[in-house]
């Protein structure tokens, strides 16, 4: 646990105007690496100490779990990589279309909104970092001006945060030390993401666990990983035999070759349960955890037993793109608030909010108005074109073949054609 002063290296840290975090500022942390020798008790201790507020030393330990868990990288990877087939857009509340005036001014607000996320020059890395609010339990921006306008969202590492129990108001920590004590912030400059049920929470505990086995499947590799190897001699060798030969026969042994003195034989002894599948399989169990943690219990594993094949990729990836919906909805409304509903209410004062900031997969986006729409036209008789429909939808459509027989929900069963009775 840190406690001391900071020491502070300055060659490459840089300060926005304005703004609190020091970007490349380094402190005596960046010097320690927290998961060497972590054990129940320390993991536990930081554990309640973020309970009350102070977050530094276990964000340092979930940082360096996030780059050497190879599970949890690997997971933590594919959400980030479904995110980013999320894009941002401004949609424009339906309420909008009842009223000419209200259209006019939603259309004002899009632009305005459009004019904004234009221009932030890091929204990817700031999407990216409000999502590891996910895994981390939170995630700071601070805003960054430039004439009056912002122009970046600048990531505060979560180690500079702490809280003064039973206070729940964020102070920044800027020497990143094991303390309930540090600068009041205006929140007004910051966008804040937070998550009561962090990933890395659950994951931390279950890596002690491996770590355990592991290190336990290392012992008994050492001991019974390899078969035992016996020497036999002849049946009438003297001490004056072994004296002469037993040199020879333990580097024979040792080394698994070499020629054996007359009359000797070498026995190999197999160890019964020696592969040491136990341990195997405790470790892909807890490696299963990881992926349960981090998928919400949507999947247990990332491949097959054979590999990641390609089937299987497109359907995890599908399954990873539903996770991150959710989560895009989220730091979508975290944005609006914090940054979308100040632009608009500096630009229209005193007027209703119709537009807002969305980030989904484009290849997700479906209207159900759109649906509706292409269904009753079908149902009524008429032929829709595949662009049509995939517009009206919007997603991507391929044309099927139509089915014979029952008709569909919401057809009429036609009448029969006297004519050809």
């Amino acid at each position: 646990m840190i406690t001391g002063t900071a020491r502070v290296n300055g060659s490459d840290s840089k300060q926005a105007p304005g703004t609190v975090h020091v970007v490349g500022r380094m402190v005596t942390r960046h010097q320690i690496n927290p998961i060497r020798g972590l054990t129940p008790v320390q993991l536990t201790a930081m554990l309640e100490d973020s309970q009350r507020g102070i977050h530094s030393d276990l964000q340092w330990t979930y940082s360096f779990l996030e780059r050497r868990e190879p599970m949890l990288r690997a997971v933590k990877e594919r959400r980030l990589s479904a995110l980013g087939r999320c894009t941002w857009s401004v949609e424009v509340d339906e309420k909008a279309h009842e009223d000419a005036g209200m259209e006019t001014l939603a259309d004002a607000q899009k632009t305005e909104l459009e004019d904004l996320i234009a221009g932030i020059d890091n929204l990817t890395e700031a999407t990216r970092f409000l999502s590891l609010a996910t895994f981390r339990g939170f995630s700071h921006l601070e805003r960054v001006f430039k004439d009056r306008r912002l122009v970046r969202l600048q990531p505060v590492d979560q180690w500079y945060w702490c809280q003064q129990y039973p206070s729940l108001d964020w102070l920044y920590n800027k020497d990143a030390l094991a303390t309930t004590r540090g600068e009041p912030i205006r929140l007004d400059r910051f966008v804040i993401r937070q998550v009561t049920d962090p990933v890395n929470e659950a994951i931390a505990i279950e890596f002690l666990r491996k770590k355990a086995g592991q290190a336990d499947w290392d012992s008994f590799n050492e001991t019974f990983g390899i078969p035992n190897i016996f020497g036999e001699s002849p049946e009438n060798a003297d001490q004056a035999w072994f004296d002469r030969n037993q040199p020879t026969l333990e580097r024979i042994i040792s080394g698994g070759r070499g020629f054996l003195p007359p009359g000797c034989k070498v026995n190999i002894s197999e160890i019964a349960n020696g592969s040491g599948a136990q341990f195997e399989n405790r470790l892909k169990y807890s490696d299963s955890m990881v992926v349960v943690c981090a998928t919400g219990g949507k999947l247990t594993r990332l491949s097959d037993s054979t590999g990641i094949g390609k089937g299987a990729s497109e359907e995890h990836a599908d399954v990873f793109d539903e996770i991150v919906a959710s989560e895009a909805e989220d730091i979508a409304e975290v944005l609006q608030k914090s940054i979308g509903k100040k632009r608009l209410d500096m630009a229209f004062p005193g007027q209703p909010h119709l537009a807002y900031l969305s980030l989904s997969n484009p290849a997700m986006r479906v209207s159900l108005t759109g649906a509706q729409a292409v269904s009753t036209a079908k149902a009524a008789g008429y032929r829709v074109e595949p662009e049509i429909a995939s517009e009206a939808i919007g997603m991507p459509l391929e044309e099927g073949e139509e089915l014979e027989g029952e008709p569909m929900s919401g057809q009429e069963q036609p009448e029969e054609d006297e004519t050809k009775i």
